[in-house]
C-alpha cells in the first residue's frame, strides 16, 4: 500500500503506511480528538487487513489535556489498543509533561487487559526503532513519509 495521509477531521496529524500508522500529537488533545483518531485508525486497520503498529509523537507544542479529555483518553485505551499490534509513544514534549502524559498511557487496566501495553519513549527515533520490530517495510515507509512531513512544515 502505498504511504497515505489521512487528516480530515483529525486537527492531529495522521499518517499511515500498510500496516503502521502515526498520530502526531501537535497541540491540546481535545475529545473530538479522541473520536476522530479512533475512527482514523479503523479505517487504517481496514486497509491494512491486520493490527496495526501505531507510532504517536507528543511533540514540544503539545498541551496536557483538560482532566475530563484526559479521563477519555484513559477510557479510550482499550478500544484504541483493538486496532494495534503494538502503541508506541514517543514523548518529545516538554520535560515538566512528561511524568503526567507518561501516565494516560499506562491508566487504570481495563476489564479485559491488552494483550500488549503501549511503550514509551523520549524520542521518536527510538519510537521508530522498535516499532520497525513490528513491521519493518511498512515503519520505514511511515518514517520516511514522516520526514517528508516535517519538511514541508
Amino acid at each position: 500500500m502505498e504511504p497515505s495521509g489521512d487528516n480530515a477531521g483529525v486537527p492531529q496529524t495522521f499518517l499511515s503506511s500498510g500496516r503502521a500508522c502515526l498520530v502526531r500529537w501537535e497541540r491540546v488533545l481535545e475529545l473530538a480528538d479522541i473520536h476522530a483518531l479512533l475512527a482514523s485508525l479503523g479505517r487504517a486497520r481496514a486497509e491494512a487487513g491486520a493490527p496495526l503498529v501505531a507510532v504517536w509523537v507528543v511533540t514540544r507544542s503539545a498541551e496536557v489535556p483538560s482532566f475530563r479529555t484526559r479521563n477519555a483518553l484513559v477510557g479510550a485505551q482499550p478500544a484504541l489498543l483493538s486496532h494495534c499490534e503494538a502503541l508506541i509513544v514517543a514523548l518529545e514534549c516538554v520535560q515538566d509533561h512528561r511524568p503526567l502524559l507518561r501516565a494516560l498511557f499506562f491508566g487504570p487496566p481495563a476489564v479485559t487487559p491488552p494483550a500488549r501495553l503501549p511503550e514509551v519513549f523520549d524520542d521518536a527515533e527510538a519510537a521508530f526503532a522498535r516499532a520497525r520490530k513490528f513491521a519493518a517495510h511498512d515503519v520505514i515507509a511511515l518514517q520516511r513519509l514522516f520526514l517528508r512531513h516535517q519538511e514541508q512544515r
